[in-house]
């Protein structure tokens, strides 16, 4: 049976006895294959997992923060400086994972859904499941094979058919 992300943190903290960043509890969530679905960005959904947490538990949440990125199970704070309180708007974007919230490899055409509610949907890895990247912001290479054929760079990607 497949732990849900809030359980595969804690098991992670659990085991680890300290406090984490949330990249490397996502790390280690992926690495021990605590959740079998693989998904785009695990650090994202983690960092999402915990605040969450915290932003509608409180004090009764299972984690607390001791510093930016990093988090620790409540159970385990004794004189620390880790706190539950909400995280305000400009400190939950603070947590955000860096620069690059997503990454999508592997397009085939018939990924691309051309309707009045274009997708665009792409893969982390051969045999991902397929992710919607057709409101994401960057860059983007298009490739014939081997061969780079344009590269672009997207503010919000809308489809017309």
């Amino acid at each position: 049976m497949e732990l849900s992300w809030h359980d595969s943190v804690v098991k992670v903290l659990t085991e680890a006895g300290r406090a984490m960043h949330y990249t490397d509890i996502a790390e280690q969530i992926v690495a021990r294959r605590l959740r079998k679905t693989p998904i785009a960005n695990p650090a994202q959904v983690v960092n999402y997992t915990i605040t969450n947490d915290i932003n509608n538990n409180g004090e009764r949440s299972t984690f607390r923060r001791v510093g930016r990125g990093e988090y620790i199970l409540a159970s385990r704070v004794s004189g620390t400086n880790a706190t539950s309180s909400k995280l305000n708007d400009e400190e939950a974007a603070a947590e955000e994972v860096g620069i690059i919230h997503a990454f999508g490899m592997f397009w085939r055409r018939h990924f691309v859904q051309w309707t009045s509610k274009s997708q665009l949907l792409g893969q982390q890895s051969t045999g991902s499941k397929p992710v919607n990247f057709a409101d994401q912001i960057g860059v983007y290479i298009l490739y014939d094979g081997k061969e780079t054929v344009y590269v672009g760079r997207a503010h919000s990607l809308v489809l017309k058919p």
